[in-house]
This record gives structure tokens, C-alpha cells and sequence, in this order.
């Protein structure tokens, strides 16, 4: 972050943030290498899943090349882990652990979707976070104020993380505000009445989580974004806030998720002073983002105080 240019384009840096954050947790991976194919792989792999893109957009060279050299480094990846012999716990030995002998190929696909959701769903809610940050002057200099006093580099631990309140506050009305999982895919295993409709057996419903936390009577004003709107009192119930889903059906990695986007936005905030002219609008590429094209300027670059 000390070393980006006076004026920068918000989302893709921010998504290179990420994916760099997340290769130590991944295991023993320089990610600068992967950059610029995760970012070509994801952003295709992710359109195609929900028919955004045409089939036939899998022969398209880039794409290929992409996908090919993902797949050789993270076969590379996982069998360097496997061989590994220390104690350290990463989310490659992980996967190892839970698939057994003889699956490394299809550990390597995992692996790659991991990539793939941090370059996509996590870096977007940290580009909503930043892109606020820097668009509201007060935001950015009450979180700049809570900082100074508690971030540390060296010592930072979840604990740590969790008294960041106002940009945890941010983080949460980011994931309220821009969902990244608008709905779950269920499949009626019997003959339903749903709200007066008939539901046969065997029909693919869609259950929208994320309209709850548009509704008015949980989230009063809710299309303005408040950073301060989860330390309040709160009148939404279970179905009001759901970002990372429901049941049994909830994203595992929620934690992970919320450790990361701390992780990369109280870095990138305790040494840049972001300014923007206005929030940037809004993009369905399939999710909702910032528009690439949005730029920032460094006001000012900050020394870390610990």
C-alpha cells in the first residue's frame, strides 16, 4: 500500500491486496506470480457460472492460458505442501488433510476457488470499504483516529482486529449494503404452497437472503450506507443480516472472510489517506462493485506509529 502510485484505480489494487494477504494463509505461494491470471480466470470463471457469459467463452485464449497456468502452479502448490514437513497449518495442507491420498487434482480445484472468491467476493467488500472511506472525509478520519490507537502490525491477532469497532462497523454495513450472496439454490423435495404459489417436486427455488437487509422496518434507511448502523441497537431478526447465507448451507469461511478484509483494509488505511470526489457507482460484473474505472488519491501517506 506505501508504494502505490498519487492516483490509483480503486477495485483492481484492492483485489491485488487480497489475493496477497491470502498467500500465507494459502501456503508456500508468492501470489504477485498468480496476479494477473487469477484476476483473468476469476473474473471469466465467475460469469460463465451464472450464464453471464456464453459457453463458448471457455475457448477463448486468455482465458485457457489462465486457467492452464493456474492449474500447473497449483498442482505445484499442493504437492510442495504435501511434501512439507513443519508444523505450519495452511489452508493447502488443509484440504490435503480432508481429501487423502491419490486427490491432489481435485485439491487444486479447491484451491483455486478459494482464489478465486478472494479476488472476487472478499476484495470487492474491501474496495466498498475504501471506496467509502475515501469519499467521506469524516469516515476516513474517525478511522484513521481509531488506527493510530490500535493497530500494531506486529502484533496483529483477531483479538486485535475485533476492537477495530468503526471499521468492523464499516465492514459489516459494506457486506449489508453490497451483498455478495444475493441468493441460495434449493430443490423442493416435495409438492409446496409457498406464499399462495404452487411449488411441484423437483422445482429449483432461489432463496433471496440479501432482500432482508433492504427492509425498512430492520434497517431503517437502508440504501445509505451508515458505518455506525451495527453499533446500534439492532430490530433486524435472523433473516435481517444473512451476507454468508443460512442453515446448513452458510459459508464456512465467514470467519476467515471478516479476518482478511480487517486485515487488508486497516493495513491500507493506517499509511494511505484516501480522497475521492464522490462514492463510485455501482457495477454488476456479476456482483455488485465498484466501478474499475473508479480512482482514488493519496492525500497523504501516513507513518504506522506502534
Amino acid at each position: 500500500a506505501a508504494v502505490v502510485p498519487a492516483r490509483f484505480a480503486l477495485a483492481p489494487q484492492v483485489a491485488r491486496w487480497c489475493l496477497a494477504a491470502y498467500g500465507p494463509a494459502l501456503g508456500r505461494v508468492d501470489t504477485r506470480a498468480w496476479e494477473d491470471d487469477v484476476l483473468t480466470f476469476s473474473r471469466a470463471a465467475l460469469a460463465l457460472g451464472v450464464n453471464l457469459l456464453p459457453e463458448a467463452a471457455r475457448a477463448l485464449p486468455p482465458y485457457r492460458r489462465a486457467r492452464q497456468r493456474l492449474l500447473d502452479v497449483g498442482l505445484a502448490l499442493v504437492r510442495a505442501e504435501r511434501r512439507a514437513d513443519d508444523g505450519d497449518v495452511t489452508v493447502t495442507r488443509a484440504l490435503l488433510r480432508a481429501f487423502g491420498e491419490g486427490r491432489d487434482e481435485e485439491a487444486v480445484g479447491y484451491v483455486l476457488f478459494s482464489a478465486l472468491a478472494v479476488t472476487q467476493y472478499v476484495s470487492r467488500t474491501v474496495a466498498w470499504m475504501l471506496a467509502h472511506a475515501a469519499a467521506d472525509r469524516a469516515l476516513g478520519a474517525s478511522l484513521a483516529d481509531e488506527l493510530r490507537e490500535n493497530f500494531h502490525p506486529a502484533s496483529l491477532d483477531p483479538a486485535a482486529l475485533k476492537r477495530l469497532t468503526r471499521l468492523r462497523g464499516l465492514y459489516r454495513e459494506c457486506l449489508r449494503r453490497y451483498p455478495v450472496q444475493a441468493a441460495l439454490p434449493y430443490v423442493a423435495r416435495e409438492d409446496l404452497t409457498v406464499a399462495g404459489a404452487d411449488v411441484p417436486k423437483g422445482t429449483l427455488l432461489l432463496f433471496a437472503g440479501a432482500t432482508g437487509h433492504f427492509d425498512p422496518a430492520s434497517h431503517p434507511d437502508p440504501w445509505r450506507v451508515d458505518a455506525t448502523r451495527s453499533q446500534r441497537a439492532s430490530r433486524c431478526g435472523a433473516a435481517g443480516f444473512v451476507p454468508f447465507g443460512y442453515g446448513d448451507r452458510a459459508c464456512t469461511a465467514a470467519g476467515q472472510t471478516e479476518l482478511l478484509a480487517l486485515t487488508v483494509a486497516a493495513s491500507a488505511l493506517s499509511v494511505l489517506d484516501l480522497r475521492a470526489a464522490r462514492a463510485p457507482a455501482t457495477v454488476l460484473d456479476p456482483l455488485p462493485g465498484p466501478a474499475p474505472w473508479h480512482r482514488v488519491t493519496v492525500a497523504a501517506r501516513r507513518d504506522i506509529v506502534a
